[in-house]
C-alpha cells in the first residue's frame, strides 16, 4: 500500500497536468449530477424550488434587494477551501480533494439549473452575474487548493523527503494570497451582486 502511495505521489508531482485533469473530471461529474438531479425534481420539491427563485425575481424587480454584510460572505467563501486544506495533513486528503471538486461542481450546477428552470433563458444572465463571474476567480483557486491537498496528503503519508518542498514563508504567502482572492470575490458577491441582479431584473 505504501509503495502504491509513493508511486502515486511521484506521478502526481511529475504530471501536474494529469492531476488537473483529474480534478476537472471530478468537477464535471459533480456538475452533471447537480444539473440532472435538479432538472428532474418532481412535485412539491420542484414547485418549492421554482417558487423560491420566482420570489427572488419579484423582489429584485421591486428593488427590495440590498447589499449584505461582507463578513458572512467571506466566511462562506473561505469555509470549504479551509476544510479541504486541513485534510492536506492526512491521507484522507487524497479522497477529500476530488470529492470537494465534485461538490463544487454540484453546487454551481444546481444554482444555474434552478435559475434556468425558474426564469427560462433569462435565468442564464442571473446565474452568470451571481455565480459565474465569481467562479472565474474562485474555481481555478479552489482547484489549486484541491491539487495541493491531494499532493501534500500523499507526501505526508509516504517517505519524508524535502524534494520540491516549498519553504514555510512561501507556503504562508501562497495561503494568504489565495485567502485574499477568495475574500475579494466574497466582497463582490456582498456588494455588487444584489445591485447587478436588480439592474438585470429591471431590464429583462
Amino acid at each position: 500500500m505504501k509503495n502504491l502511495l509513493r508511486r502515486l505521489q511521484t506521478f502526481s508531482a511529475d504530471n501536474p497536468a494529469v492531476l488537473m485533469v483529474l480534478m476537472g473530471v471530478c468537477f464535471i461529474i459533480g456538475a452533471f449530477a447537480g444539473g440532472y438531479i435538479t432538472a428532474h425534481l418532481q412535485g412539491e420539491s420542484r414547485l418549492r424550488l421554482t417558487q423560491t427563485f420566482h420570489d427572488l425575481y419579484a423582489q429584485l424587480q421591486l428593488g427590495n434587494m440590498s447589499t449584505i454584510s461582507p463578513l458572512p460572505a467571506i466566511r462562506n467563501a473561505l469555509l470549504l477551501p479551509t476544510i479541504v486544506y486541513i485534510f492536506s495533513f492526512s491521507l484522507l486528503g487524497v479522497a477529500i480533494a476530488p470529492f470537494a471538486m465534485a461538490v463544487k461542481g454540484f453546487a454551481l450546477s444546481v444554482t444555474v439549473t434552478a435559475f434556468v428552470m425558474s426564469l427560462g433563458l433569462n435565468g442564464l444572465w442571473f446565474s452568470i452575474a451571481s455565480v459565474g463571474i465569481p467562479a472565474l476567480v474562485t474555481l481555478p483557486l479552489f482547484m489549486l487548493v484541491c491539487m495541493y491537498t491531494f499532493r501534500s496528503a500523499l507526501r505526508r503519508t509516504t517517505a519524508k523527503t524535502s524534494t520540491g518542498k516549498p519553504s514555510r514563508r512561501m507556503a504562508a504567502q501562497a495561503i494568504l494570497t489565495v485567502a485574499g482572492l477568495f475574500a475579494t470575490t466574497a466582497i463582490y458577491e456582498a456588494y455588487a451582486v444584489p445591485p447587478l441582479l436588480g439592474w438585470l431584473a429591471s431590464r429583462i
